[in-house]
């Protein structure tokens, strides 16, 4: 179980990374495609997404999605070389530690850190007023950790279940 739980924290350190750094990066670029993510006064001011931001948004997803896949592709073929028992159980609990150390990292990092904590002006959305009580409440992001704490479970079962049926 220790080889378990060091990859997945191992690979949850690149999967942070990576996605910290995407997240970041398109959040720069339009931070109007992560509108959905912002508390809903600040939805509200700004408004309905352009089409442009939605398409950007998609894109962003896409390779998130791609880099999501790629982590946990390299963490099954990585238990597997470690002749780890590739049940659904072991599985489950190396792909949620994994998500779960990103979702950690999010809440911590870019969440409460950057954005609560820094709070950047590129990360303001346009026509927003920055001083709005949105882009200062901590329980916004908290509640968002618990739902990804969930969220992950459903991705850790998919990722747990295909990686049972074609490295198992």
């Amino acid at each position: 179980m220790d080889v378990v739980l060091r990859e997945a924290l191992i690979h949850g350190a690149w999967l942070s990374v990576g996605m910290t750094a995407l997240i970041l990066v398109s959040l720069r670029h339009d931070p109007e495609a992560w509108l959905n993510d912002y508390p809903p006064d600040i939805r509200a001011a700004h408004g309905p997404m352009s089409a442009r931001a939605r398409r950007h948004g998609r894109r962003w997803a896409i390779v998130c999605l791609v880099l999501l896949v790629a982590v946990f592709a390299r963490l099954f073929a990585r238990l597997a070389a470690h002749g780890v028992e590739m049940s659904f159980g072991t599985c489950f609990l190396a792909a949620y530690v994994t998500f779960s150390v990103f979702n950690l990292v999010d809440l911590v990092v870019i969440d409460l850190g950057i954005m609560l904590g820094l709070r950047p002006r590129w990360a303001v959305l346009p026509g927003t007023d920055p001083a709005s009580p949105g882009y200062s409440d901590p329980w916004f992001h908290v509640r968002g950790f618990f739902v990804g704490c969930v969220l992950g479970a459903g991705v850790a079962a998919l990722a747990a279940g295909l990686a049972v049926l074609f490295v198992g």
